[in-house]
């Protein structure tokens, strides 16, 4: 009992002691400690990301971030803050000071494939081999290109993205002064040479020539395009328009035959090499055809400095013409030139000395200028032609037009000037519009989808004719006459499509075109003739039918 009583007493001491002195207990000084965090950061070099970014983790814990490279790359290496990578996911080890974390990409080898050929002239080594595959005709930075050796022997490397491109893009050779030509030496004049896009799958065996014969067909491919206003046009747009690929695909195979008509060469001639094949007759066309190449390159340059702001130019320089009495001097040679401006375009065709240096005849000229006319647009066009021959009187007409967008309906009126004959282009005097035999009506609209065309002809022996008199001679009178009065007649004209037409006309012209579905329909009315319908099919053909009962019925056409 004395034991346990000074054992408690003794506790009793204690616990009096720890009170006073706050043994292991609380007292009303104390605090807690807060938890340390640090900055971890995170960044990436080219090619990739690193994400969520720059982030506060408590000392002791660790941190993870997605790595993720870009299209083409892969991630080389992640490093800091002694973390390690599985897959994309990068985990840091315990955090107990701030730290970086660092992710590298590199690029992955682009797999590529050659397209090989030979540039032919004699055979041009020395020479750049380029794929269009925009269309603007210039040689860009993101085009593959080559140079082409021994033999004309080129090899163009491709990504699998670019080779796709080739069945729809143009191959252009420059050749410039210092190339070598194994035939006839040193080159001592820049030309370009060309193939055009065949719209045909790639061969992978295939050999692409490209030759004066070539070229001759690009150049005519080229105008029909400027013709039809395509004078620019992509791989991606063609391969995103089916239609309008077989469209051009059906042209180049109507000018191969053209091609193969006019130097009488067999069509395969035209994509050979006629070199190794010891084709005389392919050679000696070959020949001639550079010298119209390199005038029609050396031109084009002097028209880019005389004028730098237009949008388009096209020139080449053949021999023969059909439109010159029929193609009567087929030894001749032509220059065929195109200037496209914001303000309009120029053409012509002209007839050159043997030296390609003089213009001996013009053949054709026309110039079209378009100005802002009121809150609508006037444009102004001159011709002067002799299509019948080098004894021929020139024909010198005018016409102008002057149309504006309302609501999104389109429309226009335009004349034709009064016409005449001179012995000369310098006599031509074709500037007046006050007495043309014919004006015109158009309004073009769309409804659900639908596109519209309407067209009046109005001779001068109708009551419409004198509706509108004033309107002629249109260039000075913007500030005097109301396109409102235009919009209005036409507006009663009964130009919509199921609509009669309440004008007294010479003749008129309807047209629907549906594109709704895959095949393009098209219906046009005549006041003077049957109905008819273009049914068109996947590969650019299509079929003809005609009514004779408004539509009621279509049979085939006579």
């Amino acid at each position: 009992m004395e034991v346990k009583y000074k054992m408690l007493k003794a506790a009793a001491v204690l616990s009096a002691a720890c009170s006073i002195a706050a043994c292991g207990g609380g007292s009303d000084s104390s605090t807690d400690t807060a938890p340390v965090s640090f900055t971890v950061t995170a960044t990436a070099g080219a090619g990739g990301t690193i994400s969520p970014g720059d982030r506060a983790v408590t000392t002791g814990q660790s941190t993870s971030f997605t790595v993720s490279a870009n299209d083409g790359y892969a991630i080389a290496s992640v490093t800091g803050c002694g973390g390690t990578l599985n897959g994309a996911t990068f985990t840091t080890a315990s955090i107990s000071a701030a730290c970086t974390v660092t992710a590298g990409f590199e690029q992955l080898p682009v797999a590529t494939s050659l397209l090989n050929g030979k540039v032919i002239d004699g055979y041009v080594s020395g020479a750049t081999v380029w794929l269009d595959i925009n269309g603007n005709g210039v040689p860009d930075e993101n085009e593959p290109s080559t140079v082409s050796i021994t033999a004309g022997d080129y090899a163009l490397e491709l990504t699998e993205e670019q080779r796709a491109c080739v069945p729809y893009a143009t191959l252009y050779v420059d050749v410039p002064v210092g190339a070598v030509d194994e035939d006839s030496g040193e080159v001592t004049a820049a030309y370009q040479m060309a193939r055009p896009a065949q719209f045909q799958p790639l061969d992978e065996a295939a050999l692409l020539h490209i030759s004066p014969l070539t070229s001759v067909l690009w150049q005519q491919v080229q105008a029909q395009l400027s013709n039809n206003g395509q004078q620019s046009l992509s791989c991606a747009a063609l391969m995103a328009n089916s239609e309008l690929g077989v469209q051009i695909s059906n042209e180049v195979k109507d000018i191969i035959q053209t091609t193969v008509s006019k130097y009488n060469i067999a069509a395969d001639k035209i994509f050979a090499d006629f070199i190794a094949a010891d084709d005389e007759a392919s050679y000696q066309l070959a020949q001639s055809i550079v010298k119209g190449l390199k005038a029609t390159y050396a031109y084009k340059q002097q028209l880019r400095q005389q004028h730098p702001t237009a949008n388009y130019i096209r020139s080449q320089f053949y021999q023969g013409s059909d439109i010159d009495n029929k193609n009567a001097y087929p030894q001749a040679w032509y220059r065929d030139t195109m200037l496209s401006f914001d303000t309009g375009y120029s053409t012509e065709l002209v007839k050159m000395n043997n030296e390609l240096t003089e213009v001996v005849r013009e053949i054709y000229l026309r110039e079209n200028i378009k100005t802002t006319w009121g809150d609508g647009v006037l444009s102004q066009t001159k011709d002067i032609y002799s299509y019948g021959g080098d004894d021929a009187e020139y024909s010198c007409t005018n016409s102008e037009a002057v149309s504006v967008i309302v609501n999104g309906i389109s429309y226009g009126l335009s004349n034709d000037g009064s016409s005449a004959t001179a012995a000369s282009v310098a006599q031509c005097v074709n500037t007046s519009f006050s007495n043309g035999p014919y004006k015109y009506y158009s309004v073009d609209y769309v409804e659900n989808a639908v596109g519209y065309h309407t067209r009046f002809v109005i001779a001068a022996d109708t009551a419409e004719y004198q509706t509108f008199v004033q309107w002629r001679d249109l260039k000075t009178k913007a500030e005097t006459l109301d396109l409102a009065d235009l919009t209005t007649h036409l507006n009663n004209s009964g130009y919509k499509f199921d609509e009669e037409v309440l004008l007294d006309v010479s003749s008129w012209h309807k047209r629907s075109t549906d594109d709704r579905t895959t095949n393009r329909v098209q219906v046009g009315k005549f006041s003077d003739q049957p109905w008819e319908k273009l049914v068109y099919q996947a590969n650019g053909t299509y079929s003809k039918t005609c009514s004779t009962d408004n539509g009621q019925s279509w049979v085939a056409c006579n």
